[in-house]
């Protein structure tokens, strides 16, 4: 990140989630301040720059300063076509709305292939205990960590697979599914799974390739 924050407020959060809807599902939706609609040929730019069927988010945390997405791709360039939609979109309007200029992202985003079933359970864990972990607010000159846990925090996609939401750009499948088989005897449920401190070392062992 170019030394600015990625989400000032509930907005640019918003508006984000909105990119990925339209870039993975298809799902196009007026965000435009001067007209009530879409003239027809934005909308059909908008259809033409989906990438629907050919990505989906599979997990997803965004915070104040950084962005955190697991992501499913049909073919091999798929999600770098996707992170360039999002991204040069996302910060063009950034740059409007919040009346600046120049990048909003230093350098190239890092992205890992998860071989396997276990280990993509994992890192969806992993990144939705992010707000417990990272998540700063300020108070005016001082810095304090709020210790968010999963289930309170807005901008990630946990709540989605706490009550079961999957659509045109948001699947909970390629998790839940082996999450199903892992689970017997140990987790209640993926909630139980997320909280439980006792595997912390274990997840590390597993995923501890991606983090470092």
């Amino acid at each position: 990140m170019a030394g600015r924050n990625v989400f000032e407020d509930e907005v640019d959060y918003l508006y984000f989630v909105s990119l990925m809807e339209r870039y993975c599902g298809g799902i196009i939706k007026n965000q435009g301040l001067r007209y009530k609609s879409d003239r027809p040929y934005r909308i059909k730019r908008k259809i033409s720059m989906t990438l629907k069927n050919e990505v989906k988010v599979l997990a997803y945390c965004l915070l104040r300063q950084g962005i955190y997405l697991l992501v499913w791709q049909k073919h091999k360039n798929g999600i770098t076509q996707l992170l360039r939609r999002i991204i040069t979109g996302y910060t063009m309007y950034v740059n409007k709305r919040h009346r600046q200029k120049g990048k909003l992202f230093s350098g190239a985003y890092r992205g890992v292939l998860v071989p396997s079933k276990e280990k993509l359970i994992y890192l969806s864990r992993w990144i939705h205990l992010l707000p417990k972990t990272k998540k700063v607010k300020r108070f005016g000159l001082v810095e304090s960590e709020t210790n968010l846990e999963p289930e309170e925090y807005l901008y990630s996609s946990f709540g989605k697979y706490v009550n079961g939401v999957a659509n045109e750009w948001f699947d909970t499948g390629p998790v839940m599914q082996p999450f199903e088989k892992l689970k017997v005897g140990r987790w209640k449920s993926y909630s139980d799974f997320v909280g439980s401190k006792e595997i912390d070392n274990e997840s590390e062992g597993i995923i501890g390739e991606f983090l470092y």
